[in-house]
Parts: C-alpha cells; structure tokens; sequence
C-alpha cells in the first residue's frame, strides 16, 4: 500500500528507479529518542534500483491545518538524521541519506500553509540569506482528488490513521446522541426527562463509536496479521472501552512486527 502511494502520487525520477521489493518500515533502532516517541508517524526506507543509497520516506499523517507545518516537518526531518548518525546508516559516500517528507491530509477545508520552510521565515538581506533554511515537503491533500486517484490513499489511510479519523467520529455520534436526548426530555416538558436524555445520549452515542472503532480493528488486524490473530484480538478489544485504548491498538496493528506482539501489547494494556 505505501508503494502503491508513492507511485500514485509521486511523479519524480527517482520513483521510477526504485526497488519496491525492499521496501520495509524503518526499525526504531534508526531513530533518535525523541522521534522514536512519536509512534504515530511511518517511517519507511527503499534502495534505489541502481545503487545502493537508502530512500527514507518521512510520513506526517495530518488531520487539520497547520500553519507551520514546515517547521514540524523540518524538525523530524533533523530528529531522523540524528539516530541515522548515531546508528551508522550512512551512504557508502559517508553522507546522509535522501528524505522525502510526505504529508497527507484528509480534512474538510483545503490546505493552505506554505510546503516550505524557508517561505515562514522573514527574509533577511545582506548576505543573511544564505543562513534561510530551505525543505519542502510533498503535500497530497484528499480533497483535490478524485476518487480513482485516492484508491492507494484509502488503504493507507486504514492504518495510520484509523484512531483519528475514528476519535473524530466518536466526539460527532455522541453529539448526535446528547442533542437528541435533549430534544426528547424538552418534548416531553420534565426537567427528569432532559437529564435522562443528555445521560443516555452520551452513553449510547460512545458506546456506539466504540463498537464501530472494534470492529474496523478487528478489520486491520486480519488484513495485517490474518483471520487467527484477528479471533485472539476481538475478545480483547471488548475490554477496552476507552477511545484513548483503541486509538494505541490501532496504531500497534502498525507498528508491530507480528501478531504475537500485537497480542502482548493489547493484553499489558488491558491489565
């Protein structure tokens, strides 16, 4: 799926010389520790067909708009080359690998920032220019495409960011459920009513999220694992019934390496 994003919407000549057989997501060995902590990110590596130099892909999956994202990005970008350093994943030139920074963006207005860093700082004459910092970053934004072109994005979208997206629709259903409690207790004039409503609103509006956030889980889980590790998860995920819960498995059906520490990830956290 990541290979199928990147040729889908990277159009560069570097894309067409790539080995896509050894794509693979980078171990948390390669980073330094603060990026190491931001478990929310994908970081994956590929060598070019013809050498042997490493292609990181830095992936900043985004829900909202911000501003400064360029500096964010600049600040992973900095955060990678550190543990790449520190761990020896040089070029055999001595050098460091080539970043690709990729921000993909699913809300509901457009995006608007600025894809460089160096547009966020104030320009600065007499020969303070050359200390203006320049990276860009790749920008794919859902909204300007159309449904053909998203197909690759779909799929990705299910694994990194399942616990948004899904954390998102819990806060919309339990709205849904609040007002309409309160339409009820107002219809029926008792003050006993609107209070019942607005328990009872909340309660059903996240239970139903929550049933909905297990169930797309269990999905992943067996796209990712298979139908076994998919059976062992579901009984699991029943005993978790915070959001915040099933947000950290979701992004551990990503992270983990095999079914057998995903299992024993879910089973600590539920302790």
């Amino acid at each position: 799926m990541i290979a199928d994003l990147v040729r889908g919407f990277i159009t560069a000549d570097w894309v067409k010389t790539a080995d896509f057989s050894t794509l693979e997501l980078v171990s948390s060995s390669h980073m330094s520790d603060d990026l190491r902590a931001r478990d929310d990110d994908l970081i994956w590596r590929v060598r070019r067909a013809d050498s042997w130099l490493y292609i990181y892909l830095l992936l900043e999956f985004q829900s909202r708009v911000d501003q400064h994202m360029a500096v964010r990005i600049m600040t992973y970008v900095a955060l990678l080359y550190q543990g790449l350093i520190r761990t020896g994943q040089l070029t055999p030139a001595g050098t460091l690998p080539p970043v690709v920074p990729v921000v993909l963006y699913n809300g509901r207005g457009r995006w608007t920032p600025s894809q460089n860093v160096e547009t966020l700082v104030e320009p600065m004459p007499g020969g303070l220019e050359l200390y203006r910092p320049r990276l860009a970053y790749l920008l794919i934004d859902e909204g300007r495409y159309t449904e053909e072109q998203l197909a690759p994005l779909h799929n990705v979208q299910d694994l990194g960011e399942v616990q948004t997206m899904l954390a998102e629709r819990v806060i919309e259903w339990t709205q849904q459920w609040k007002e309409e409690g309160l339409r009820e207790g107002r219809r029926e004039g008792r003050q006993q009513g609107l209070q019942e409503g607005r328990r009872q609103g909340l309660q059903q509006g996240l239970q139903q999220g929550l049933a909905a956030e297990r169930t797309l889980l269990g999905r992943q889980a067996r796209r990712r694992f298979g139908e076994a590790c998919a059976d062992a998860l579901a009984p699991l995920l029943e005993r978790c019934e915070e959001p915040e819960a099933l947000a950290e498995v979701g992004e551990w059906i990503v992270t983990c390496d095999s079914p057998e520490a995903l299992l024993d990830r879910v089973r600590m956290r539920i302790a």
